[in-house]
């Protein structure tokens, strides 16, 4: 029995036998002599035919220092890269370098959120109808390729240039029968939110290039922090080789000005950057004593002393104890060479795995305050509905108590009871104040009872007129005129109270009294009989 293997190599030589027959009949005809095609040929191309995995400079630093972020306590930030391309005039760059930032930024883990530069593809899901949950980036990166100098060094010049770094070695000189060309990248770092700049978080870093008959290729590394080292070159590597470890350095060393973390201890044999360094001095003395404070138990957390209360910037008894013991280790004396000592020297697996425990406590007791926070909530919202459903029985009560007077109210203004109408509107319109139709009848009634005491005392004053001018005609033996302005006023009283008996019976008796003397007409001048 042959195995799987035998097999394949006996179709592959079928495969290759009958090939290399169909070549030669058909170069025969054509009066070509066919080539031999040889095993050996097809198993060389066979092993150049492999993926394989680039592994950059630059790589492990990226990775490290993702541990470092966790080392020092920096809290996960969402980072947004703008479209950093070329601005120089050479059209061999690549016009955009945004594909490389994006790998670079997600090799660091998970302490960096990469947030995609991608308006159009959001702008195009929200008009297909597809909702996206963004999340907005903190920082923002900007930059670009800056410089492309071609031909640095002179023909008949040789130039030195050896050392070591980044895990590399080497050694030698600039040869001057070959091209040699620089190129820069500069970035920064931008606040989302306000569009600014944020002092010092910048890079600019330049990487040497050869030309030889390979191509262009990576011949030396010239960073801001003074590292710089020789790369043989064996093989064509090309301008994005280059390019490719430019951004991975130059991210490695904005992110780590902005978050104030020493970024070079994750490239081996970098030099610190004395710079930064002199920086971060700065910005610690330029901060009030509580907040320096509060920086140094942070930092005496990390370095391992236990018992350190970071919330609270006084300093308690055992607290003072830990700084003075870090103080001893690190032969300071200050505040400020402490806090730089111990920010250097952060043990950072240890650090890290401090912090790595201290925010599982931290979302523990986070997920514990959520859940009473959650039954708060709860509690709340079952006494707010309870609260709702006895409001809406109250008002349901009133409106029926409101009804109830309205109607009443109605009841007594159409049989002209007007006082017990105005009470039962009243109620009503003190239950719902903002009903117009208690306010309407109110008003209405109001208007009746004016009316009323208008023409009460319009009856009082005819009245009053009426008597005094009939008590006038009886004093005298008889005035025909003064009885007849008698009889005008109370009649006109009687107008306004037809139900008044006493005027009635004033009015019979001036009539009777008149008929005496009916025969005399137009008395009217106060002639007396």
């Amino acid at each position: 029995m042959w195995n799987k293997q035998r097999m394949k190599i006996f179709f592959r030589g079928v495969a290759v036998l009958s090939a290399a027959v169909i070549t030669a009949q058909v170069c025969s005809s054509c009066g070509w002599m066919a080539g031999e095609i040889k095993d050996e040929e097809v198993t060389d191309l066979e092993s150049q035919m492999r993926a394989e995995k680039r592994t950059t400079v630059f790589e492990q630093s990226l990775i490290d220092f993702g541990v470092l972020l966790r080392a020092y306590n920096v809290p996960r930030m969402a980072v947004q890269s703008k479209n950093i391309g070329n601005m120089t005039a050479e059209k061999n760059l690549p016009s955009d370098i945004y594909a490389m930032i994006a790998a670079t930024m997600n090799k660091i883990g998970p302490q960096i959120v990469f947030i995609p530069y991608d308006a159009q593809y959001v702008m195009s899901e929200s008009n297909t109808g597809g909702t996206i949950t963004r999340m907005y980036p903190n920082i923002v990166l900007d930059g670009g390729i800056t410089g492309f100098d071609k031909d640095m060094f002179e023909k008949e010049r040789e130039v030195e240039a050896s050392g070591g770094w980044a895990g590399a070695q080497g050694g030698g000189h600039i040869n001057a029968g070959a091209n040699y060309s620089r190129l820069t990248l500069d970035l920064n770092l931008l606040d989302y939110r306000t569009q600014s700049y944020f002092p010092g978080a910048l890079s600019s870093n330049s990487i040497l290039l050869q030309q030889s008959k390979l191509g262009w290729g990576v011949y030396g590394y010239y960073m801001g922090n003074g590292g710089s080292f020789d790369y043989d070159l064996k093989k064509k590597q090309g301008v994005h080789a280059a390019l490719r470890t430019l951004v991975e350095y130059s991210i490695l060393e904005v992110l780590g000005k902005y978050f104030q973390v020493p970024y070079w201890r994750c490239v081996r044999g970098a030099n610190p950057d004395e710079d930064f360094i002199k920086r971060v001095y700065t910005a610690f003395l330029e901060l009030q004593k509580d907040q320096q404070q509060l920086k140094i138990k942070n930092l005496l957390f990390l370095h391992g002393f236990n018992g350190i209360d970071r919330s609270a910037p006084e300093f308690s008894g055992p607290e003072e104890g830990a700084m003075k013991e870090a103080m001893r280790r690190t032969s300071t004396s200050t505040m400020s060479d402490l806090y730089i000592a111990l920010w250097k020297t952060v043990p950072v697996d240890t650090a890290a795995r401090r912090v790595l425990i201290d925010r599982r406590r931290q979302a523990q007791e986070d997920r514990i305050k959520a859940e009473d926070a959650r039954k708060v909530a709860e509690q709340k919202a079952a006494e707010e509905v309870k609260q709702k459903a006895a409001q809406e029985e109250e008002r349901k009560k009133r409106i029926a108590e409101y009804n109830g007077y309205v109607t009443s109210g109605d009841r007594f203004y159409k049989e002209k009871r007007y006082d017990d109408a105005l009470r039962q509107y009243a109620a009503a319109n003190q239950l719902f104040g903002g009903e117009q139709y208690p306010v309407k009848m109110i008003n209405t009634i109001r208007g009746f009872k004016q009316q009323k005491q208008q023409a009460e005392e319009q009856y009082a004053g005819n009245v009053a007129t009426a008597s005094k001018l009939y008590e006038a005609a009886e004093a005298v033996s008889f005035n025909y005129a003064s009885y007849k302005k008698a009889l005008q006023a109370y009649e006109a009283a009687a107008r306004i109270k037809p139900d008044d008996a006493d005027v009635k019976q004033r009015i019979e008796e001036i009539k009777k009294k008149l008929s005496k003397y009916s025969l005399v007409n137009d008395k009217e001048n106060g002639e007396d009989w």
